[in-house]
């Protein structure tokens, strides 16, 4: 795992939610029920956690496997929810046909892209 996980980028991101989260190592440690030794060595960059680590780590932190290793800049989903307009259109995306979503994220992409 070690070959495609970016160790800097997850520390980096451990350590920034930690810090935002206001838990030192040994509390976070407890909350992935995980030792403070091995959370203590990924933090050295020392060892590579599992894909179960990761996992419980992000479960912890409130955050996506994505966001720790990198793949995803999002960070919270949770905070993502909160806004209305996010809501609203969840609301409305439920209502519609498989087919009708998927020209929606269509859309989407094309908006996104077109940013560029």
């Amino acid at each position: 795992m070690s070959d495609l996980l970016d160790l800097t980028t997850l520390t980096d991101r451990i350590r920034k939610k930690m810090e935002e989260l206001r838990v030192n190592q040994a509390q976070l440690a407890k909350l992935a029920r995980i030792t403070p030794g091995a959370l203590s060595q990924i933090l050295a960059k020392e060892r590579t956690p599992s894909s179960e680590v990761l996992v419980k780590l992000a479960r912890a932190l409130n955050v996506s496997v994505d966001y720790l290793v990198g793949k995803a800049d999002d960070t919270d989903l949770s905070d993502l929810l909160q806004n209305e307009e996010t809501q609203l259109l969840f609301r409305d995306l439920s209502s519609l046909s498989q087919s009708d979503k998927e020209k929606i994220i269509e859309m989407m992409e094309f908006l996104k892209h077109r940013k560029k």
